[in-house]
């Protein structure tokens, strides 16, 4: 017992030392949290702006106001400030309808005079062809130009346009925003009271109706007009003095579409002149719109919100592009009454393309992906790192159906922009990165969009291609708006999850398993080769032999985790391990029982019989029941090849490695083979004081608990240690090599070692009768000659040569031959009266 432990304490110091040798190093992708910082900071800093610009002019109108509003010549100081003193596109609207835009992508500024709609009445039996009321509004009427050729037209409104139509004569009454609507006299503390009364705002009555076209009533608009600046910020349309590039500075001529210059002198009685005749209030004008900011929706929220809003993403009036308005509102305060009077907003616009333009630069030609997408469902597309329009061109008659043509004209004539959920981004299967944004978002929905923790989309889940996304969430928030902003980065495949033609590990593993194949293999043969000297028959050579065997071709079984990892090699990994495992285990155990049996009936002097025949039969149900097992695992809980990501420490990987649906597999061939283990070791131990001429009780005692050992701390590292797929591969190969290897030279050495000490023991036998004969022919020929002293002196001679001859002979018989040799049927007869 004493050896054994000593075999176990060097075992465990191997297999640790082993372990610790295994390749351990897990590639995987760092996580670069550093991506969404950088994108939040962008889109933090690039949504300020439109922050900045309207607070300082609010603080611009809080200081001096606007002289004269927008008419009356404040249009030309206004339109002066904001081209010096604002950087980015800025719009001052109105309760009065009056409107002021200075943009840069349309080389100039938007101006709209204020007044409301007026109506057309056809005359048919008089001298003039139509009335309109009210009649100041008239001027308006031909203001109108078209953008193409410079033609006059007239500011006629379109069928189910908007227009602003005056209630009480836009009396004052309390806005809709919630403080403004509270009942004060209601609020019992009069501080409290006070504040109430502050926080209320007035607002002019008017409504919003939908022109119906008639016959004999039409209506008309007061046209918003695009007119060009020079250097200066000034309205203007001489040659070669209009800026042409806000940018650069450069100049050039102010023209319509079709290169005809602009040279515009209608004349009227227009606000801008303060109410007398004059021809250059449209000046410069080189297109016309019908345009009113109080029915756009960003102004409508906010006259409703009364704070800090972002509209929700629209189409621009404008361009048509997709974007988003920022707005905060402007007061006065009524003299005559000390009331707050919400006098219009301040706005500034934010284009998504700038946006996805920023992505599209910093990332469309890396690995990373990002994805912006609003909080509030359908969760619309606000800008991605590849460029995908946030938008597409539906039939204005029919939004379910796409657009039919790619032509720009016929697409603004018979199409519209509509927003594009996330959740409905590749539909038609065009663009892989539009799959994975679609499928990462499902993911992050699933999980509440962590913050902290990293997301998984796994290659199989994609259904395309063999590459799994890790995810990190962000939340950006500022007053109203609330986006997800997600920053995804593909994994490496680990290549250590499959060990493959090249890799250190595929060696390692090949050469481990070929060494124990090939030491097994060939101690078998050695052991084959003297099964007719009496040590080997002692040692039942036949299950000895199919023990070596079964271990050689358990040395196989960790080839065949070499490999790709699919549904196939997964089953046949499981088959191979535990088959070649129980196949080399039961001549090992029916051998121990056998023993057990027989020494059991010896000491209870009854006669049985055991044939090895019969001992081959009892490892049938062995194999048998695992054979069972095997079988209605593979179609009931069958191994399959699982895609596995992960993190940690902020490594993300992605793997493909055999799993189960449940343990229930693993613990039912945990147990049986504990059982055989187990029961095996138990019956080594009983039998453990049998002299070893008649068994090898000692060695299956030894190849017992080595197993049970090997196997132990092999299943510990693999269950409970974490490491990659290509250590577990290489300790199960140290695992098998070790146990089989070792048993097998406990097994075949001590009886090849006791062949060995036979032999040598047999020819100093042969060589002592060589002796004696020699000198009995000497007595002979002294008898011969009659020579009596030497008569006495050989005989005395030869009696001692004699007798040591006899007692060695004697010795060596009972060294090199047992008092009895059992015969292949195993008669306990025959072993009792041997130990007589």
């Amino acid at each position: 017992m004493m050896r054994m432990s000593c075999w176990a304490l060097c075992s465990c110091r191997l297999v640790l030392l082993l372990f610790l040798l295994l390749p351990s190093s897990l590639r995987a992708t760092e996580f670069n949290t550093e991506v969404m910082a950088r994108v939040q900071e962008f889109v933090a800093n690039f949504m300020q702006l439109p922050l900045d610009s309207t607070l300082r002019t609010v603080r611009y109108h809080d200081l001096i106001g606007f002289p004269r509003d927008l008419g009356a010549l404040g249009r030309d100081f206004n339109t002066r400030w904001l081209f010096f003193e604002v950087p980015n596109q800025l719009m001052i609207a109105l309760e009065d309808g009056s409107f002021l835009w200075l943009v840069n992508d349309f080389r100039g500024v938007a101006y709209r005079e204020p007044g409301n709609s007026y109506a057309i009445t056809m005359n048919a039996n008089s001298s003039k062809a139509f009335t309109v009321s009210p009649p100041e509004m008239e001027k308006y009427w031909q203001a109108c130009v078209d953008a193409e050729t410079g033609a006059p037209q007239t500011c006629q409104k379109k069928e189910g346009s908007l227009y602003v139509q005056c209630a009480h004569d836009c009396a004052l009454e309390r806005c809709p925003d919630a403080d403004s609507q509270r009942n004060c006299s209601l609020v019992p503390d009069l501080t409290e009271r006070r504040r109430c009364q502050g926080g209320i705002t007035w607002c002019p009555q008017y409504t919003i109706e939908k022109y119906n076209d008639t016959t004999t009533t039409i209506r008309g608009f007061v046209p918003r007009t695009k007119q060009c600046l020079n250097a200066s910020g000034m309205i203007d349309q001489r040659p070669g003095n209009v800026l042409a590039n806000y940018e650069t500075g450069e100049l050039g001529d102010c023209l319509f579409r079709d290169g005809t210059p602009v040279s515009r002198t209608l004349a009227g009685d227009y606000e801008y002149c303060r109410g007398e005749v004059c021809n250059t209030t449209f000046s410069g004008g080189y297109e016309t719109q019908d345009y009113d900011p109080r029915f756009r929706s960003w102004y409508v929220t906010q006259k409703n919100t009364q704070d800090m809003v972002w509209s929700a993403p629209y189409a621009f009036f404008t361009t048509g592009e997709f974007g988003m308005t920022f707005t905060r509102p402007l007061y006065h305060r009524d003299r005559s009454d000390g009331k707050t009077v919400f006098k219009g907003v301040i706005a500034a616009n934010y284009y998504l393309k700038d946006l996805s333009g920023f992505l599209t630069t910093q990332y469309n030609q890396t690995d990373k992906l990002v994805m912006i997408v609003e909080g509030k469902e359908p969760n619309n597309i606000i800008a991605t790192s590849t460029g995908t329009f946030p938008h597409s061109w539906v039939l204005r008659a029919n939004a379910s159906v796409s657009c039919p043509t790619t032509d720009q004209v016929e697409r603004r004539s018979l199409c519209q922009r509509k927003r594009v959920p996330i959740l409905e981004l590749n539909n038609n299967g065009l663009d892989d990165a539009d799959l994975v944004f679609r499928r990462v978002f499902e993911e992050q929905k699933a999980r509440d969009f962590p913050l902290t923790d990293l997301v998984y989309l796994k290659a199989t889940e994609l259904q395309q291609g063999d590459t799994a996304y890790a995810s990190q969430g962000g939340l950006f928030e500022h007053a109203n708006v609330k986006w997800h902003v997600f920053v995804i980065l593909p994994l490496e495949r680990q290549p250590t999850d499959a060990a493959m033609p090249g890799d250190p590990v595929f060696a390692a593993v090949t050469v481990l398993s070929t060494v124990g194949f090939a030491t097994c293999l060939v101690l078998c043969f050695l052991f084959l080769g003297h099964r007719k000297e009496t040590a080997v028959i002692m040692a039942d050579w036949r299950f000895t032999c199919l023990y070596l065997i079964g271990c050689s071709v358990l040395n196989l079984a960790p080839l065949t985790m070499l490999g790709e990892s699919t549904d196939e090699t997964c089953l046949l990994r499981g088959w191979a391990f535990n088959m070649a495992f129980v196949c080399a285990l039961s001549p090992l155990y029916v051998k121990v029982w056998r023993m057990f049996k027989l020494l059991k009936a010896s000491a209870g002097f009854k006669r049985v019989n055991v044939t090895n025949f019969q001992a081959l039969l009892y490892t049938l149900p062995i194999i048998c029941i695992e054979t069972v097992i095997l079988f209605v695992f593979s179609f009931v809980d069958p191994p399959l090849a699982v895609e596995l990501v992960g993190v940690g420490n902020g490594l993300g990987a992605q793997s493909i490695t055999c799993t189960r649906m449940t343990d229930a597999f693993f613990w039912t061939q945990v147990a049986y083979h504990a059982f055989l283990v187990l029961t095996g070791c138990i019956l080594a131990f009983l039998t453990r004081n049998l002299h070893p001429k008649y068994g090898e009780a000692k060695q299956l005692a030894f190849t017992m608990y080595n197993t049970a050992f090997t196997g132990v701390i092999t299943a510990v590292l693999l269950e409970f240690v974490e490491m990659d797929q290509s250590s577990r591969i290489v300790l199960c190969a140290i695992g098998v090599l070790w146990g089989t290897v070792l048993s097998a030279f406990a097994f075949v050495l001590p009886r090849l070692l006791q062949v060995a000490d036979t032999k040598k023991m047999v020819h100093a036998r042969r060589r002592l009768m060589d002796v004696s004969e020699g000198n009995q022919q000497v007595l002979m020929s002294q008898m011969a000659f009659g020579n009596k002293s030497s008569l006495y002196q050989g005989t005395s001679s030869s009696v001692a040569f004699a007798a040591s001859a006899s007692f060695l002979r004697e010795a060596s018989d009972r060294e090199s031959a047992p008092p009895f040799v059992p015969p292949e049927d195993g008669d306990q007869s025959k072993m009792q009266e041997a130990n007589d």
